[in-house]
């Protein structure tokens, strides 16, 4: 995914006729009119508690051909933001000097989900030492909007180590952080894999098989919430769950659709073989589930499980 950011007013016009403007504590997506992967346009705008201060709209695209990196000059972006964003009065938000700006600006991409195994160090002496915390801890894309919030937990983590082990006990404080702390980050890490990863159409028939199975899980822990958990992308709105709670239920989930595919085969096998005396279609209904979880399931890495030491 490649990213790049659209500075914008603290408060601007909402469309071209009337007078209601954007709030600065309310988060906003700006959808474009076209709707070609190489030309379609979505801004999305975070809050902000200072009303006065500017607002960062963030452009997130998978298309490496899209339009909006083969522009160079401020005119140029704005007559396209003039066309994607019809509704919007483009140059009464957008300055010639921030157009010119953000035509220049190559942008970035996000980084593949990876984190650090070993992230602290207590220096010679043991009277100060290193910690890693957010980005620099776990890195990956914006794929369940959890990178804010996994820094702070990050950072009340390591305040509860140090406090816990006393003043300037370094020695004690960030081991024990690093310890405690490995778990979760693993398992973010993990969910960032498959929790919600083709949101940007990068692969459309990927997404649409994606899309059917996030709504099978949920259809079946509607139907059936004793046995099995909602969808993981669900499930990190739920501030009582640590992230390893949640890996935890997801591979519980993996273990318990596998079984149940097995029983409805084995359960199939039995019908063919005793009502239509169809000794192949027995044996096809008995094998399929297990040959198709071998080629299709992708367990979690070993590095990334929760019993791994």
């Amino acid at each position: 995914l490649r990213y790049k950011v659209l500075t914008l007013p603290s408060s601007f016009r909402l469309s071209k006729t009337g007078a209601e403007k954007s709030i600065s504590k309310e988060v906003y997506v700006l959808i474009g009119a076209m709707n070609t992967f190489r030309e379609r346009l979505r801004l999305g705008l975070l809050p902000i508690a200072d009303a006065s201060a500017p607002r960062t709209a963030n452009f997130i695209t998978a298309a490496e051909d899209h339009v909006l990196w083969s522009i160079k000059d401020g005119e140029g972006m704005l007559d396209y933001l003039e066309r994607a964003l019809p509704q919007l009065p483009i140059r009464e938000i957008v300055g010639v000097e921030e157009a010119e700006r953000f035509a220049a600006s190559e942008g970035a991409r996000f980084p593949k989900p990876q984190y650090c195994e070993k992230f602290v160090a207590v220096l010679e002496g043991g009277e100060c030492g290193v910690a890693l915390l957010g980005d620099a801890l776990h890195a990956f894309p914006p794929d369940l909007g959890q990178g804010v919030n996994a820094g702070l937990e990050d950072i009340m983590e390591l305040r509860t180590h140090l406090r816990a082990s006393g003043e300037g006990n370094y020695a004690q404080a960030l081991p024990s952080f690093q310890e405690a702390r490995l778990p979760d980050v693993r398992a973010l890490i993990r969910l960032m894999q498959v929790g919600f990863p083709l949101q940007y159409n990068q692969h459309k028939v990927l997404k649409l098989l994606w899309t059917v199975k996030f709504s099978l899980q949920m259809l079946v822990a509607k139907v059936l919430p004793r046995v099995f958990y909602g969808p993981p992308f669900l499930g990190v709105q739920d501030a009582s769950l640590q992230y390893r709670d949640l890996l935890a239920r997801m591979e519980t989930n993996a273990r318990r659709y596998q079984i149940g595919a097995c029983l409805v085969g084995a359960m199939g096998a039995v019908w063919m073989s005793l009502k239509h005396k169809n000794v192949v279609g027995a044996l096809v209904s008995l094998l399929a589930p297990p040959v198709l979880i071998k080629l299709a399931y992708k367990p979690t890495p070993k590095q990334l499980r929760l019993d791994q030491n």
